[in-house]
């Protein structure tokens, strides 16, 4: 009898750790589809020229907001964004993306590429992926190649 209550209390402990596994499981791919989900969306916000909308991103892990002067994007147009590299921490609560970045000044229409190096994070209170960066350095990229 003992035998069959301990076998009982094992198998209990098996499905239930197979529970948790398969839950966190979910959690880690629901966090990588909204990582997913964060990082295109605020691709085409800079792709658009919506630079009120993709600073509402950028939120120091503390949730402040950044500061940004958006007026010296005013004339920058983004003509290409695409993800090089995507990589998740382990803890599904930082990633660390490069995009690479075509873009121009509308008043001299000169390509410019820039390789914009970005970290984010996930906030549990928010649920939602948010960036501890900078917008890319449009006007440095600018002044290089002048």
């Amino acid at each position: 009898m003992n035998n069959k209550r301990n076998l009982g209390n094992v198998l209990w402990m098996l499905a239930l750790a197979l529970v948790l596994g398969a839950c966190a499981r979910m959690e880690a791919s629901k966090r990588a589809d909204a990582l997913d989900d964060a990082t295109k969306t605020y691709a085409q916000l800079l792709r658009w020229g919506q630079w009120s909308d993709a600073v509402k991103y950028i939120v120091l892990r503390k949730g402040q907001p950044r500061q940004v002067n958006l007026d010296t994007l005013k004339d920058i147009r983004v003509s290409s964004y695409e993800i090089n590299d995507m990589v998740m921490a382990s803890d599904q609560k930082e990633a660390a993306v490069t995009a690479v970045i075509t873009f121009y000044h509308e008043r001299s229409g000169v390509i410019h590429t820039l390789e914009d190096h970005q970290v984010w994070w996930y906030s549990d209170e928010g649920r939602h992926w948010l960036l501890d960066s900078e917008l890319p350095d449009f006007i440095g990229a600018l002044k290089k190649r002048q």
